[in-house]
């Protein structure tokens, strides 16, 4: 009687042994198959990535020839009708929008969220569109940054090459000097340009989260994004 329950016991253990076995296989051939479904779901995320760097790029692409198209068109129609005085106005008009574009740039790049989102949550004017800027930084930093603030400088430089000719033709006894004069006020702009951008990416990143509120505000006062 003994010996047929250590058989009995000897049978149950194997037939336990059996089943864990079983139950490892199995677990081993579930990990098997969702190490195979990863890799796809990492191709499906790579290509998405893909698609929409390109969409952004196309869509950058086109923002900047439509808008180099207009300053360009602008300037050139403004120019032979323009003295010395309003060129410089112009020029200066194209370096502030420049300035306040890197400004914004560095602002939503640089800014804090959890006081954004404070303030969203108190449901504060203008908190909502400060969230949406930066929660997309990268890309508001691209538009203002790359595109309309380098188009200010490529148009500033060209507004230059028709301030110099003015100047020559104002001051006859400069004949002779076109390429100092040419010089020298390229180096100003220059100057002014990287000197200024210099100070504003200072004030920018000091006063990130109240220069992303402010353009919040503006935002929400022109009802854009309301």
């Amino acid at each position: 009687m003994q010996d047929e329950n250590d058989n009995l016991d000897k049978a149950i253990t194997i037939q336990e042994q059996e089943n864990k076995i079983q139950q490892l296989e199995k677990e081993i051939e579930n990990l098997k198959q969702s190490n195979d479904k990863k890799p796809k779901r990492k191709k499906k995320g790579r290509k998405k990535r893909h698609v929409n760097a390109l969409r952004w790029f196309l869509t950058i692409f086109f923002i900047t020839i439509v808008l180099a198209f207009i300053f360009s068109f602008s300037i050139e129609m403004l120019s032979p009708h323009l003295n010395l005085v309003w060129s410089f106005v112009i020029l200066l008009v194209l370096l502030a929008i420049a300035f306040v574009c890197d400004i914004l740039a560095i602002a939503v790049t640089t800014c804090k969220l959890p006081p954004i989102l404070a303030m969203n949550s108190r449901k504060v004017k203008g908190a909502k569109q400060a969230l949406y800027l930066a929660k997309n930084a990268e890309k508001i930093a691209n538009i203002f940054s790359d595109v309309v603030g380098d188009i200010c400088g490529i148009i500033s430089g060209v507004l230059a090459a028709t301030i110099v000719i003015q100047i020559l033709l104002a001051a006859p006894s400069l004949d002779g000097h076109e390429l100092y004069v040419a010089i020298a006020l390229t180096c100003l702009i220059a100057a002014v340009t990287v000197g200024g951008k210099a100070l504003v990416k200072i004030f920018a990143i000091r006063n990130s989260n109240s220069i992303v509120f402010f353009a919040g505000r503006l935002m929400h006062f022109f009802r854009i994004m309301r």
